[in-house]
């Protein structure tokens, strides 16, 4: 229900008046208008990079050094400028939109350097470089969005220092142990962080969220067994669930219950093969959820 119709009902109900729902609904535009627009705009700064970055990438080769560098180091120049001027003058937008070019210009500009130089750097201290000259940028930022970007790179970094693939091997060795392990301290985040308005914390949580979920897939795809890996994905998806219910977290309700309802599919095209043993598991399931549902209403009803 979007907040017009909830808001309606809010009107019908004689919460509010009408006169507040039409300021309530004016100050709704006045935040999400410029969303919208904000979206569009690095949208379409993205796609505009991509294209250029396309171009160079098909004559890279044909390019001399000395404009490389030289192209880089005036573009950087001029980005420099264009922060220190929307800083000194207050220019909100222009700043967001030349921190962005910056992120991504330092992580260009350490390719650059490494392919100029012949620098030995392999792709995990790249990314961790990349972080730590970028967070000065993504701290400067209003926005969110820098600091989500930021997350991965340092993420991606710090693993490549640890070694990925033991902990690819810790799933193999252990899938049960490592995937209760890790769930239980990204859980832990995200029920710490929730509430938090802080855009750091606020990125945190959502980069909890994504990785909650990528460790259940990694862990439920390390189980040799099929349902064994289903017990282990579902267990662990409607503790999320339950609270996403509790804190009446509409979008990670959603976000949960797609996961949910992907991974069932998975387990149809998993377990096709015998269609009647399949049919009977997945009627009984069914039944149960529908039945749930129906004492969990007459419940509801019964408490107002």
């Amino acid at each position: 229900m979007n907040l017009k119709h909830k808001t309606n009902v809010w009107v019908n109900h004689r919460l509010i008046t009408k006169e507040q729902q039409k300021e309530i609904l004016k100050q709704e535009d006045r935040r999400f208008l410029p969303f919208v627009l904000l979206s569009f705009l690095w949208s379409g700064i993205l796609c505009f990079l991509i294209g250029v970055v396309s171009f160079l990438r098909a004559h890279w080769l044909e390019i001399p050094s000395s404009i490389k560098s030289g192209s880089f180091l005036i573009i950087a120049i001029g980005v420099g400028i264009t922060i220190f001027y929307a800083m000194k003058n207050h220019k909100k937008f222009l700043l967001e939109i030349a921190l962005f070019i910056a992120f991504l210009m330092i992580g260009g500009g350490i390719g650059l350097c490494a392919q100029l130089f012949n620098l030995p750097l392999e792709s995990h201290q790249g990314l961790l470089l990349w972080s730590v000259l970028s967070f000065l940028l993504a701290y400067i930022s209003k926005k969110e969005f820098l600091f989500l970007l930021w997350i991965p790179l340092f993420l991606g970094g710090l693993l490549g220092f640890l070694k990925l693939e033991l902990l690819l091997l810790f799933f193999e060795q252990s899938p049960v142990f490592t995937t209760s392990l890790l769930s239980g301290v990204l859980l832990l985040v995200i029920y710490v962080s929730k509430n938090f308005q802080n855009k750091y914390i606020s990125s945190c949580y959502k980069w909890a969220v994504a990785l909650y979920i990528g460790i259940l897939f990694l862990g439920d795809n390390s189980i040799k067994s099929v349902m064994e890996g289903f017990v282990l994905f579902s267990f662990f998806m409607l503790l999320l669930l339950s609270l996403s219910i509790k804190e009446r977290r509409i979008y990670l309700f959603n976000v949960v219950s797609f996961f949910l309802l992907l991974r069932l599919v998975y387990l149809y095209t998993e377990l096709s093969h015998n269609p009647h043993i399949t049919g009977v598991g997945f009627l009984s399931l069914g039944i149960g959820i529908l039945a749930l549902s129906f004492v969990w209403y007459l419940i509801e009803n019964k408490i107002k």
